[in-house]
């Protein structure tokens, strides 16, 4: 019988024992399927350790709808009780090699 993902989530996460008592992870979330799924399997994993999650998302400000869809990021994961923070880049925007 293969393991779940979320088995296997853990025993990944394991390996970087010892954690300290009631870990905070930071997890990194563009919105995307691959980094909320992190993000949901991160959150499930500490919670066994009485720990939480802060996901972060950074708004580069490179495209108009940049801000739109770190809102919506935030708005998911406040539905599913998962504290989120964007940052805002504020350096200059590149034109060139995005």
């Amino acid at each position: 019988m293969s393991k779940s993902l979320e088995n296997m989530f853990s025993d990944n996460m394991e390996s970087f024992f010892p954690f300290e008592r009631k870990p905070k992870l930071a997890v990194a979330v563009s919105g995307g399927a691959d980094s909320l799924a992190l993000t949901i399997l991160a959150d499930n994993w500490v919670k066994k350790f009485c720990g939480s999650v802060i996901a972060i998302t950074v708004d580069h400000s490179i495209r108009k709808e940049s801000e739109n869809e770190a809102k919506y990021v935030s708005s998911l994961l406040n539905d599913i009780e998962i504290e989120h923070r964007i940052l805002k880049y504020l350096g200059a925007t590149p034109k060139t090699r995005i």
